[in-house]
Formats: C-alpha cells, sequence, structure tokens
C-alpha cells in the first residue's frame, strides 16, 4: 500500500488517501475528488489552494514519488 500526503504553502503536511489494493481511503478535504484509475491517482477540480508538494510513500514510509502541482 501507498500513502499520498500533501504539503502546502502553509508548509503543514495532511493526509490525502492511502491506498492499500483496490482500497482507497480518502480524508474528508479530497474525497469527492480524488479516483484511483489504472494505478494512477486523478485528482480533479483543483484551485490554487492545491500548489503545492504531493508525496507518496510506501508503507515503510520511504518516499516513491514526488509532485509539485502549481495551480494559478
Amino acid at each position: 500500500g501507498v500513502e499520498v500526503t500533501f504539503t502546502g504553502r502553509n508548509g503543514a503536511e495532511t493526509l490525502v488517501c492511502s491506498v492499500t489494493g483496490n482500497n482507497t481511503t480518502c480524508s474528508s478535504d479530497y474525497n469527492h475528488r480524488v479516483a484511483v484509475v489504472n494505478d494512477f491517482l486523478v485528482l480533479r477540480e483543483l484551485t490554487s489552494s492545491d500548489t503545492g508538494t504531493f508525496t507518496v510513500r510506501d508503507k515503510m514510509g520511504e518516499v516513491i514519488g514526488v509532485n509539485t502541482v502549481t495551480v494559478e
């Protein structure tokens, strides 16, 4: 499984989703706009508050992906 977190302009890291097999559990801020499609996490309805860094970690806490997003 993996865990996806988001770090925004304020520097605070928040949990976006945890994915284990076919089971995806998302925080309430993201629940209605996240989908997992063919092993990709899809985030819809982006706003400027989504500008920041999304980090993917495995279950051991190792970083396996970092994506920086800018929404203007």
